[in-house]
């Protein structure tokens, strides 16, 4: 039986990607760990599963369980008494661009006990660029009778294209490591059409409804104040490259072996140090920090039989190496602010409890102030020898990488004490480059409430180690490279109003600091949190009985 619907609103309107997306499916490259998506037409796409989930997701943390369900529908359980519904919301597949491109980039993770990269975690992610357009289309229905009424589904419509023209919501997968970031390039169109007489419904069969500028819709329904933001704190970090600064690039070229990563931006190309590296050495030194406190791993529950679900058992069996690696990330409080690989099942019901397996923490792209040519970094890539290869690097003057050498290296031969054998090779080293902020944005909703003073103790402790030179980043870190200086921490608080404890609401004024000097904070501010940090060392550092 299909279900009356009186009006109807469609959306169109074009997001920006404002940083990389993956947006996985199975794609036509072989090569590729995880590839995009791909649709019958050989074309990369969006799915409007993963659009729609994002949406609603969104929808659920900042509007609240009941409009969410009300709009997106709820699913029937065995044993429950309510009835479950359809979702009234309609999301289209997203198709890119025919001339869309990807880019892949290289994941690998790091063994905890030798430093080096762990065995068999080893991947290439495919990437749209940013910059990429591609469209959006929904469509909300109105019923005759029941949920939604129309007043709420136009509330939640402006709050959902305000949260996209403020970059609030992010698709794909990998959203915590610098991607998945969009925004609305235009203003949204909304198309409003009325289904409940013969002549409006004559009026859409032949397109007769005129588009206009969506526009604020929430007079009539109330919604939370702090729909916009979610309670966070935002930190850009202003710093230097002492030495060269680098993410090696997945392909070698012909006469230099070793290329910076890049990645396009509004048609050029730049240096690009990935959130996912960032995020990875910021996480290594917070675990050396927890571990140096004698914090332990947190012990995995087993059955009291013994026994195992398929799914462990097969996993154990098939990669244990992969096991094992992830049994070392299990860490208390850096679980909570770096996340973890494992998703957690909350049967669909709505809780205000963060949900195990998300990263409070998000680490964006880092980019470097140049833009280059594709043509021009193309002639770098494919210079068969060094003459072109400088030829290629003079031409790069202009976009700031004048001072960019080409290095050679070569391994020792460990018995005659002389240079290895076929073991020469070179590095595009970029020096004098000016590279953006880094920009990490804490979530607090993901952190429980006793714990959110710890994480933010340890994420000072975290950048005050970045500050003072203990952390280099990108590529050839123990071999004189990814060296640093920071100049500028600055802190900005959203979305505090309300927010447990609420001391943290003086953030929402913004602090600068430099270095170690956190006394900006607040004395008010650092006592509550140094003296929460004492209390979970002392109740993490025990040892756990056997």
């Amino acid at each position: 039986m299909t279900r009356a619907i009186k009006k109807r609103f469609r959306v169109y309107a074009e997001l920006e990607a404002t940083s990389p997306i993956h947006a996985g499916g199975m794609g036509n490259n072989a090569l590729v760990d995880l590839p995009l998506a791909v649709n019958g037409q050989g074309r990369y796409y969006i799915p409007g599963t993963s659009l729609a989930g994002a949406l609603r997701n969104w929808m659920w943390e900042n509007l609240g369980q009941v409009l969410t369900e009300n709009l997106w529908g709820s699913i029937l359980k065995s044993g429950d008494d309510k009835k479950g519904s359809a979702s009234f919301i309609l999301v289209e597949d997203s198709v890119l661009p025919e001339n869309a491109i990807a880019e892949i980039r290289d994941g690998v993770g790091i063994d905890r006990h030798r430093g080096a990269a762990a065995d068999k975690i080893k991947f290439d992610r495919a990437i749209i660029p940013r910059g990429t357009v591609f469209p959006l289309e929904l469509t909300v229905e109105i019923p005759a009778l029941g949920k939604p009424e129309e007043t709420e589904a136009k509330a939640a419509l402006d709050a959902l294209i305000a949260a996209l023209n403020s970059e609030e919501i992010r698709l794909g997968a990998a959203k915590s490591r610098g991607l998945g970031r969009v925004k609305i390039k235009e203003k949204a169109k909304l198309l409003e059409e009325k289904l409940d007489s013969a002549a409006d419904i004559l009026k859409v069969i032949k397109q007769q409804v005129e588009k206009h500028s969506s526009h604020q819709f929430g007079r009539d329904y109330c919604l939370p104040q702090n729909l916009n933001y979610l309670p966070k704190l935002i930190f850009d970090i202003a710093w230097q490259p002492k030495d060269p600064v680098m993410v090696k690039a997945e392909a070698d070229g012909l006469a230099v072996n070793i290329l910076p990563l890049t990645s396009s931006i509004d048609g050029f190309l730049a240096l690009t140090l990935p959130g996912s590296s960032l995020k990875g050495a910021l996480r290594f030194q917070a675990e050396r920090i927890v571990r140096t406190l004698g914090v332990r791993e947190k012990i995995p529950v087993t059955n009291q039989d013994n026994s195992s679900s398929e799914d462990s058992t097969s996993e154990s069996q098939i990669n244990p190496a992969k096991q094992q690696f992830f049994s070392r990330l299990e860490l208390p409080l850096i679980v909570t602010l770096f996340g973890t690989g494992k998703s957690a099942e909350n049967n669909g019901k709505f809780s205000k409890e963060p949900m195990p397996g998300l990263s409070a923490l998000v680490v964006e792209d880092c980019y470097g102030n140049l833009g280059i040519k594709s043509e021009q970094w193309q002639a770098i890539a494919q210079a068969t020898n060094s003459e072109e290869l400088q030829n290629a690097l003079k031409a790069l003057t202009e976009a700031g990488l004048s001072e960019t050498q080409q290095a050679y290296h070569v391994a020792v031969d460990r018995w005659t004490g002389g240079a290895a054998k076929s073991m020469l090779y070179s590095a595009l080293e970029p020096f004098g480059v000016e590279w953006q902020p880094l920009r990490l944005t804490l979530n607090l909703n993901r952190i429980p409430e006793n714990e959110r003073l710890c994480a933010i103790a340890l994420l000072l402790l975290t950048l005050r180690d970045l500050s003072e030179g203990r952390i280099p980043l990108g590529y050839g870190v123990n071999r004189g490279m990814g060296a640093l200086a920071v100049t500028q921490i600055s802190i900005q608080g959203k979305g505090l109003d309300g927010i447990q404890p609420p001391i943290l609401q003086a953030l929402e004024r913004g602090v600068n600091y430099t270095g170690t000097n956190i006394a900006d904070l607040g004395e008010g501010l650092l006592q509550e949190i140094d003296r929460d940090w004492g209390a979970w060392i002392v109740c993490n550092s025990k040892e756990v009985p056997a």
